[in-house]
């Protein structure tokens, strides 16, 4: 019947949003999620869906957007934990609103204060506009106190020392006098990885400093699936990448850890700097 097979297509929708969340396709997951809901015409499983869309969301860092699918869960499902959700997610919207962030239990779910906390970015009194002579950088808003916390930022990606998926290569960049750099392929995959899995996140890498434009600023699709430009992506990483603190004694330049963090990717350099930056894992 048409109902049956309704329901059945449903089941396929919210059993692939897992298994999208699994494979860290997150953008296809909250799709997924949003395609199974029944219209409350079965409470449960449209609270399972919307538990679904709202980690999605969150593993994307709209937290707005994780909010409201949690908060249907909760309406749906009161005894599930979609309130230790909620509360999370609070969490995250009070830091990036206010740069509030509990450091102390931060660091403490942290291991030799590497890895990936669970908070989120706080941009402050920043903005990105043109820089004359200097194409874009990252401008105050207001002035600045001295001891104010500028900015948080969360890596868009990073490859630490002791993953696998950490690895340099050397390249010859005949560009600038055939200069050989030090290039961390690792995070480059990772990254390529990443925007291929989850195509909404393309456009703000694009979007950072790069010699070769490659397929351009814009999301480039061909039969509805992403497009991306490896040599576009490494000559951004090559551009923007940082090295997130010192070094811990298992890493050497063969697999230094590295990681892409966009909003910060924008300031520009100062031989007399008046700011300084810190790592706690990977938020800067």
């Amino acid at each position: 019947s048409v109902d049956a097979t309704d329901t059945l297509i449903k089941d396929l929708y919210r059993n692939r949003s897992h298994v999208n969340l699994f494979l860290q396709r997150f953008d296809e997951a909250r799709a997924d999620a949003i395609s199974s809901l029944t219209d409350e015409a079965d409470k449960a499983l449209d609270a399972k869906a919307c538990y679904r869309a709202g980690l999605a969301a969150y593993s994307l860092g709209d937290f707005d957007c994780a909010k409201y699918f949690f908060e249907q869960q909760e309406k749906l499902r009161p005894d599930s934990h979609a309130k230790l959700n909620v509360r999370r997610i609070k969490a995250r919207l009070q830091e990036q609103s206010t740069g509030t962030y509990e450091m102390v239990k931060v660091v403490r779910s942290l291991s030799k204060n590497q890895g990936r906390p669970d908070v989120a970015s706080f941009y402050g009194a920043t903005e990105v506009k043109a820089s004359p002579g200097a194409g874009r950088g990252l401008f105050a808003t207001r002035d600045i106190e001295l001891n104010e916390i500028i900015m948080c930022e969360k890596a868009f990606c990073v490859a630490w020392s002791y993953e696998p998926e950490a690895f340099s290569s050397l390249t010859c960049d005949t560009r600038d006098d055939a200069e050989i750099r030090v290039f961390p392929s690792g995070l480059h995959k990772v990254v390529v990885d990443k925007l291929l899995n989850n195509p909404s996140q393309i456009e703000r890498v694009l979007d950072l400093f790069g010699d070769y434009s490659g397929l351009g600023k814009k999301l480039v699709e061909v039969d509805d699936e992403p497009v991306v430009d490896t040599f576009q992506i490494h000559d951004i990483i090559q551009r923007n990448a940082f090295g997130p603190g010192q070094q811990t004694e298992d890493e050497d330049i063969s697999n230094a850890s590295t990681g892409l963090w966009i909003r910060a990717s924008y300031m520009n350099h100062s031989c007399i700097p008046n700011a300084k930056k810190d790592y706690i894992g990977d938020l800067m």
